[in-house]
């Protein structure tokens, strides 16, 4: 999350989505790294959710992405 929120904060979320999102997740993939993401506590991880879902070329993952935001905005009340 730390990688991708730098990205972010450097060259936007469409290059940290497109460009280093599924690099930065590692063997386990995307979804994977999805499930797992949105129990990081911070406002970076809705940062990064939120980049994913929007820039993400693959829909199903983008959903995903989508889907693990919603679970952490509902986690942090």
């Amino acid at each position: 999350v730390d990688l991708i929120a730098t990205v972010i904060d450097l060259w936007g979320s469409e290059a940290a989505a497109i460009g280093w999102a599924e690099p930065a997740s590692g063997a386990p993939g995307m979804e994977a790294m999805l499930n797992q993401a949105w129990k990081v506590p911070g406002d970076d991880t809705a940062t990064v959710l939120s980049a994913i879902g929007d820039a993400y070329p693959e829909k199903r993952l983008a959903k995903a992405a989508r889907k693990a935001l919603f679970k952490h905005r509902s986690a942090a009340t």
